[in-house]
């Protein structure tokens, strides 16, 4: 619900409701489990919000609140609120704060061994406070940046102890994302974005966690990432589109910096009729994207070169 309050306050709020039923089975009944085999959840979420007009089209706060319960942790109240100064229709500076959590799943909350063994019922919700300072501004109608600063802040991180899964860790994770876009010519568009991202994290002094995991989990974070766009309209209705991009290395996994080309050939045959030819990764044949203990099917992963064709009819 969107409701306007005099001249200077835009109100939103809303709310939601999700109903879920599930049964599980893992194959190996009465040694591992997740119980109750069948169950029922609920989440319930309330918000609000307000955009007000400290000074009409050059500052505005807004400042919300989320209300939310489930069945797997504690009900929880996120507050967030932004600041936006514009000092001409071409740029906007901002800043933000939130709050926001992770909500154990139900396999972190219901596996059993044999029984009655439960590790996740001492396991809670995971916490962030989120920071973020930025600028965007339209230099020209043939080029735009956007640049943001962020830290973030977080507490009760999931830790395994003995026999138990608990919140015992924290850390806080900082970095720079920027974002271009320029226009040499009316049909050709260049697309770059950078980030840089450090995370640091700490065990609480009730842990007895392996403090080598820490090492292990920054390692799983790419430090530097890079992406360049180019699109181009040629005449005929032929489109080329081609992404260049650098991932920095996985130290903990040994998975080196790689370097990955797409590119895209299209042409819109008719008002309704149009093909195209695509190739993926096609630097390498084989890129390593994920270590069997952090895939969804067990199984080592990864990124394979390949050339598909494409044709859409619309009607």
């Amino acid at each position: 619900q969107n409701v306007r309050l005099a001249s200077r306050h835009n109100v939103v709020w809303g709310g939601g409701f999700r109903s879920m039923r599930d049964r599980m089975s893992t194959g190996f009944p009465g040694f591992v489990d997740v119980l109750p085999l069948q169950r029922r959840d609920e989440i319930v979420t309330y918000f609000a919000q307000d955009t007000v007009a400290l000074v009409p089209e050059r500052l505005n706060l807004t400042a919300g609140v989320k209300y939310e319960r489930t069945d797997y942790a504690d009900s929880e109240w996120l507050p967030n609120v932004r600041l936006a100064y514009m000092p001409s229709p071409h740029q906007t500076w901002w800043a933000a704060a939130s709050e926001a959590t992770r909500v154990p799943s139900r396999l972190e909350s219901d596996l059993t061994f044999f029984g009655s063994i439960r590790p996740g019922d001492t396991f809670g919700s995971e916490h962030v406070r989120a920071y973020e300072l930025g600028h965007r501004r339209l230099v020209s109608s043939q080029f735009w940046y956007d640049v943001a600063v962020f830290h973030n802040d977080y507490d009760d991180l999931r830790t395994t102890e003995v026999a138990t899964v608990a919140n015992l860790m924290r850390g806080n994770t900082r970095g720079v994302e920027v974002a271009a876009r320029w226009e040499p010519a009316t049909n050709w568009r260049i697309d770059a974005a950078y980030t840089w991202l450090d995370m640091n994290l700490s065990l609480d002094p009730t842990s007895v966690s392996n403090p080598g995991q820490l090492a292990f989990t920054e390692g799983l974070v790419s430090e530097n990432q890079l992406s360049v766009r180019t699109a181009v309209d040629l005449p005929h209705d032929v489109t080329i589109d081609a992404t260049v991009g650098y991932v920095d290395e996985l130290e903990s996994l040994g998975f080196p910096a790689y370097t990955q080309l797409d590119l895209t050939f299209g042409w819109r045959a008719t008002e309704s009729f149009e093909i195209s030819a695509t190739g993926r990764n096609l630097l390498d044949s084989h890129q390593p994207e994920q270590d069997f203990a952090f895939s969804a099917t067990g199984m080592p992963t990864e990124n394979e070169r390949s050339l598909y064709a494409r044709a859409t009819w619309r009607f």
